[in-house]
């Protein structure tokens, strides 16, 4: 959206941040609030997703499309397809997993969040969410080696049912 200087808007929730460095902007910022979103009225407008919290969160991951993707597996790892079909066997424990990179979302929270894809699917999930240190790009084949969390609420509006956390990247 476009802000202009002077003009009044509202939002509900949001996230704070202390002494958080913009690369983009090259600043490093006392304080700054991410926000799920911003209105230019103070109504808020109910509907099925906040009525309950008064903030409009959500509960599943952003939507990533798809990728054409045919990799070979890793003989001592796992496929995405596996790991959904039989998430509640993996969870707490550290498995490895190849695929392609399909996002990249670099240093929010103090981690990067990547997207994998390996062209394996288990009832519409295709797409795995892990974060790192590790810095990548979108298209690189990456080996990603880290632990499985189960309905992890980040707050915010960020909830993921399976996610990767803390793994290990290797190219």
């Amino acid at each position: 959206m476009n802000a202009k200087e002077g003009e009044i808007y509202y939002y509900d929730g949001g996230m704070l941040m202390e002494n958080f460095t913009g690369k983009e902007l090259n600043r490093v910022f006392d304080k700054i609030y991410f926000l799920e979103g911003v209105r230019t009225t103070p109504e808020f407008i109910k509907n099925e997703t906040n009525v309950n919290t008064g903030t409009n969160h959500h509960n599943t991951r952003p939507e990533i499309e798809k990728q054409n993707i045919q990799i070979d597996g890793l003989s001592e790892g796992i496929t995405i397809k596996e790991l959904f079909s039989k998430k509640a066997e993996y969870e707490g424990k550290t498995v490895k997993i190849k695929g392609v990179v399909s996002k990249f979302n670099p240093e929010i929270m103090q981690k990067n969040w990547i997207h994998i894809q390996d062209g394996s699917e288990y009832n519409g999930e295709y797409d795995l969410t892990v974060t790192a240190q590790d810095n990548v790009q979108v298209g690189d084949t990456i080996i990603v080696i880290g632990k499985i969390s189960l309905n992890k609420d980040f707050g915010y509006g960020y909830f993921y049912n399976i996610i990767m956390e803390e793994a290990i990247v290797k190219k």
